[in-house]
């Protein structure tokens, strides 16, 4: 009964000082109010019991009771609202998260962006940027750099770089079509793998060159055929091609009367045919063939090849050649070599050796689809030192001269 007077006497004194007062709103639980205020800021009294208030305000009415206005919603956790910062749960509880344990903390450098004016390469426009420079503006091509600006452009064929004039297998077997720039010559052509019949569309008004001292590549074993508009694959350079003929002994046309006499010999592992011109006399042969349609100029060179079974090494020999053509309805039966007679001259070294020798640039009168009969004889008295003490044996004569075109 003591007690409860005394707690009674208390709420007396409390609803008597503090009649119409309002206590500051608190959040959390205190172990003491220590300040009760009124509204003119005076402190009243200390309160000796724990009282806890959330979310409202606690307030004295001046009939000397009490009355609790909650200020809406449900309470929260008190950890949270005591917290300035990040917070982690385990599941039951929460705490503040530590950071570069729960956490990274972001870094100033993170946030700091490039300029919009930089001078940018982009493969599309981008409206965000002022001063980048878009791919997809340039036309297609290969792309150049320019030396300081570091601008990029379209390069240009001729200016910038040589366009390849390569031809490949991206074109197959059967394919045809391909076109010549009229405006180029060839560094190269190259076929990669057979291709069969490919026709250059193309009308070659000049003379294309292939190379400046190239060549036509087959790679790779391909065969080529060409079908070129006109009548052959003219050579532009001043420097011809060079083709030859071979004239053998056994193919000679031997006079009535001293002539070169037509022998077999047998070798160690292979027999083999000569024209044995004497020592002591003059002999001589022909032969006859068409002079090529593709034949240009007005000289050849002349090879001799040649051995002698005997007689004195270094003695020479003195080898000697004239032609004529003949066109259609020259004189033929009377005619007359009208070439300008030129001579070989080669020593011997060894007996049973082979010996080959060159003549300069012999002139003849050549016009290409003419006949051509050329003449061969031994001059015994024309060596500049002795004259060989043997018979010369000539096995073969070779002549080599140059082409205009490649003649269908």
């Amino acid at each position: 009964m003591k007690k409860l007077t005394c707690l009674l006497f208390l709420l007396f004194l409390a609803s008597y000082a503090f009649a119409g007062d309002t206590i500051n709103p608190h959040t959390g639980e205190l172990q003491k109010i220590t300040d009760w205020q009124t509204e003119d800021g005076n402190t009243k009294v200390y309160a000796p019991e724990i009282i806890k208030v959330t979310n409202g305000t606690l307030t004295d009415n001046e009939d000397g009771t009490a009355s609790l206005s909650i200020s809406g919603g449900a309470e929260t956790d008190p950890v949270v609202k005591a917290i300035n910062g990040i917070v982690k749960s385990n599941g039951s509880a929460i705490s503040a998260a530590e950071a570069d344990t729960d956490y990274l903390t972001p870094t100033t450098a993170s946030t700091t962006y490039a300029p919009i004016g930089a001078k940018y390469i982009v493969q599309q426009a981008d409206g965000s940027l002022t001063n980048e420079q878009a791919l997809g503006a340039l036309a297609t091509g290969i792309v150049k750099n320019t030396t300081t600006t570091g601008v990029l452009s379209i390069a240009t064929d001729g200016t910038d770089y040589l366009a390849p004039t390569r031809i490949d297998d991206t074109k197959g077997n059967g394919d045809t079509g391909y076109t010549w720039s009229a405006d180029k010559n060839y560094d190269q052509l190259a076929l990669k793998s057979p291709i069969d019949n490919p026709t250059f569309t193309t009308a070659i008004t000049t003379p294309k060159v292939i190379g400046s001292g190239g060549a036509l590549e087959l790679e790779d074993s391909a065969a080529l055929n060409i079908d070129v508009p006109g009548t052959a694959i003219n050579f532009a350079n001043a420097t011809k091609p060079v083709k030859s003929i071979y004239l053998s002994a056994a193919g000679a046309v031997l006079p009535t009367s001293s002539y070169a006499e037509i022998q077999d010999f047998a070798g160690t592992n292979f027999t083999y045919r000569v024209l044995a011109f004497d020592q002591s006399a003059d002999e001589k042969c022909f032969w006859h063939f068409p002079i090529p349609d593709n034949f240009t100029g007005t000289t050849v060179t002349i090879t001799a090849y040649w051995t002698a079974n005997s007689g004195t090494n270094t003695r020479g020999v003195s080898w000697k050649f004239d032609s004529g053509g003949f066109a259609d309805d020259e004189a033929f039966n009377t005619g007359a070599l009208g070439g300008t007679e030129i001579e070989i001259e080669d020593a011997k070294i060894a007996s049973g050796d082979m010996h080959i020798a060159t003549s300069g640039a012999f002139t003849c009168d050549w016009t290409a689809g003419d006949y051509a009969v050329f003449y061969c004889y031994r001059d015994v008295d024309a060596y500049s030192g002795t004259n060989l003490d043997a018979d010369a044996l000539l096995i073969g004569v070779k002549i080599e001269y140059t082409i205009s075109e490649l003649s269908q």
